[in-house]
């Protein structure tokens, strides 16, 4: 995605499912070169969900985002779960 000014980010909603861990975003500069996680979450806990309210980030046209996901698999994978599958995602409020 591509934009021309920039993006100040208030909140964050980071979500994965049941067989998630850990999940965390990290905010590149391109032109400083630089990193910061923006956002870190632990411990993840799939019945525990909070929306992430002190963020307060602005991301500039030259910077990206990161998102990493830790899983535990250890278990039988469940496919046919209510939850079908498992993923994660970083949605952010601006």
């Amino acid at each position: 995605m591509t934009f021309d000014g920039d993006i100040h980010v208030f909140r964050t909603f980071p979500h994965m499912h049941s067989y998630g861990k850990e999940l965390w975003t990290t905010l590149y500069d391109d032109v400083a070169n630089t990193s910061k996680v923006i956002s870190y979450k632990q411990f993840w806990n799939f019945h525990f969900q909070d929306t992430l309210m002190e963020l307060n980030v602005t991301i500039k046209p030259n910077d990206w985002l990161s998102t990493h996901c830790v899983y535990d698999v250890s278990s039988p994978f469940l496919f046919h779960s209510l939850l079908g599958t498992d993923m994660s995602i970083f949605p952010i409020g601006s």
